[in-house]
């Protein structure tokens, strides 16, 4: 037996990136049918039901909304730092219907926001990670996609990045993590990670894969759950940037009907407990309302760079840059230059970034070989 056979972690399960089965007993698949109610074009969907967290804060809590008491650190330096807001800011919300899942209301600073995004478009897709782009040999060894589709100012051509895997690689046909088939997992998105963990009651959680998905007005995400991890009990973290999208969250079967909700920019979902295992879909993407990713006293024009001064620092793309204190600021709030419109923001006007992060293992289990 090869070595890297000996070290696949073997569990069935789905990929996010293929539909399961249909339910047995010819039972009704309400999952896949509230799917294609909400990607449907003509007609348009009636979205009047779908939970808007925006709303819930400025009419009042929906009958299925909770609010959701955080745990906060005394400390809140490392905030600052991760480009987020005060913790006293945050809001947070949970469903009744679905213990276990928690939505925190953007966190983020507008600068942390570009920054983060950033780092998911110019900094990750690329070696050491792995992206679409390596099956199809659109991107030569050490080469960067966004500098390459900059350089030729092709919009269209950027749209082909689809997703990129992080730390321990999941294989989408065999839906497996081979141990031996791991990144490092980029220390200042872990710090993050763990951060917000924390803050929604699991102090010990230990950041390991994370699958960063882009999302066109033509994307969608069909009907999965996330269980090719050992570890069930540690919870989902996903990130949104940039544009609105409706998600579905179903139960453990597909034959519980899904609740739609809005995810804006900035917000972050969490999925724990019952909803560890739940099955969920993005089934279209909705123009943004408001750019949180901008200053509110700036319009989206060339009187602001855009450019979060942390992003220009990285020395490399899975190390920590935001290890300087409060430095993920504008550059031209601290006398920096800055001319035209930053590309990320252009980037974020018309497409959607999803970072999800999973803790592959139970913490503490000596199973892994040391990082690479």
């Amino acid at each position: 037996m090869d070595t890297d056979s000996a070290m696949e972690v073997d569990l069935t399960g789905d990929s996010a990136s293929a539909e399961p089965s249909l339910p047995e007993n010819n039972s009704p698949d309400l999952m896949r049918e509230g799917f294609k109610y909400f990607k449907r074009r003509k007609p348009p969907p009636d979205l009047s039901n779908v939970i808007d967290f925006d709303q819930c804060e400025a009419e009042g809590l929906h009958g299925n909304v909770k609010p959701y008491q955080l745990l906060i650190p005394d400390d809140p330096t490392a905030f600052q730092e991760l480009g987020l807001i005060h913790p006293q800011e945050w809001k947070a919300f949970s469903l009744e219907s679905h213990p276990g899942m928690i939505l925190l209301r953007n966190p983020f600073t507008p600068a942390g926001q570009r920054h983060w995004a950033g780092r998911c478009v110019r900094d990750l897709p690329g070696h050491p990670n792995k992206t679409n782009l390596d099956a199809q040999g659109l991107l030569p060894p050490g080469g960067n996609w966004w500098k390459h589709c900059l350089d030729g100012a092709d919009w269209e051509r950027l749209k082909k990045l689809r997703w990129v895997t992080l730390g321990f690689h999941h294989d989408w046909e065999t839906k497996l993590y081979n141990l031996c088939d791991r990144s490092p997992f980029p220390s200042d998105l872990a710090r993050l990670a763990s951060l917000l963990a924390g803050c929604v009651g699991w102090p010990s959680y230990s950041p390991e894969a994370a699958i960063v998905n882009f999302y066109h007005w033509d994307s969608t995400l069909a009907p999965h759950t996330d269980h090719s991890e050992w570890d069930m009990t540690a919870p989902l973290l996903s990130l949104s940037f940039g544009q609105s999208a409706v998600f579905l969250l179903g139960g453990r079967d597909r034959c519980q009907a899904p609740v739609a909700l809005y995810l804006r920019s900035g917000d972050v979902l969490v999925m724990a407990g019952p909803s560890r295992l739940s099955y969920h879909a993005v089934p279209r993407l909705m123009p943004a309302t408001d750019a949180r990713w901008h200053d509110g006293k700036r319009k989206l024009s060339a009187d602001c760079c855009g450019q979060p001064k942390l992003a220009r620092v990285a020395a490399a793309a899975n190390g920590d840059v935001t290890h300087h204190r409060d430095v993920i600021r504008c550059e031209c709030e601290s006398g920096g230059g800055g001319g035209g419109t930053d590309p990320v923001i252009e980037y974020l006007s018309r497409s959607r970034i999803n970072v999800n992060v999973r803790q592959v293992f139970p913490r503490g289990l000596m199973l892994r070989p040391e990082d690479p």
